[in-house]
């Protein structure tokens, strides 16, 4: 955890992870649609297959987990499965800084993961009590850093983030108790014995 300074001077408790490579890893060449992705997540849940922390060499939220990444559970077997798995990951790290830094909150999701919709639909149903937006802008950084300037220099218009607001897997019928099961049995595999 980090703690960062907004530009009023106020202190943004911060986590630092690396979910962007660990996807990559855990999905490898792996492509498949949103809607594949998304209908192959029950089949992963079902079969208790998760991916443990950590793939790269450092212990991101898990002390010791360096390079202890594993699969649990049945290996997915088709890309959909893998990509979901990947998703399945991302989406509980998200989760679990989210929860150390006692977020309570609405959730805007920029970046990389901005154009993930099976990740962000995952991370609405897990905070299912706060509102996850999608930022809609492509270069959401400089598009800050406008904001910001514009804070105080009011001469020229910036135009706002335009946010895509985020629905939980539930609207599809999906069952949230599985997800949350499923996030509780990552935790306690990752969590390090006391």
């Amino acid at each position: 955890m980090v703690l960062n300074i907004d530009v009023d001077g106020e202190h943004v408790p911060s986590t630092l992870i690396a979910s962007g490579r660990e996807y990559e890893l855990i999905r490898g060449d792996n492509r498949a649609s949103d809607a594949a992705v998304l209908a192959a997540l029950p089949t992963l849940l079902s079969k208790g297959t998760l991916a443990l922390p950590s793939f790269i060499g450092d212990d991101g939220l898990f002390p010791g987990a360096a390079h202890r990444g594993r699969i649990v559970g049945p290996r997915p077997e088709t890309p959909a499965e893998w990509q979901a798995l990947a998703v399945l990951y991302a989406a509980f790290s998200a989760n679990r800084s989210l929860d150390a830094l006692g977020s309570s909150k609405r959730i805007i999701i920029d970046g990389g993961f901005a154009a993930n919709l099976p990740f962000a639909r995952c991370l609405a149903t897990l905070r299912s009590q706060q509102s996850v937006g999608i930022s809609q802008s492509r270069d959401g950084t400089a598009l800050g850093a406008a904001l910001l300037w514009r804070r105080f220099s009011r001469t020229l218009p910036v135009s706002s983030v335009m946010l895509e607001s985020v629905t939980s897997l539930s609207k599809d019928g999906f069952n949230p108790g599985d997800l949350s099961a499923a996030y509780q049995s990552w935790i306690a595999f990752s969590e390090p014995a006391s």
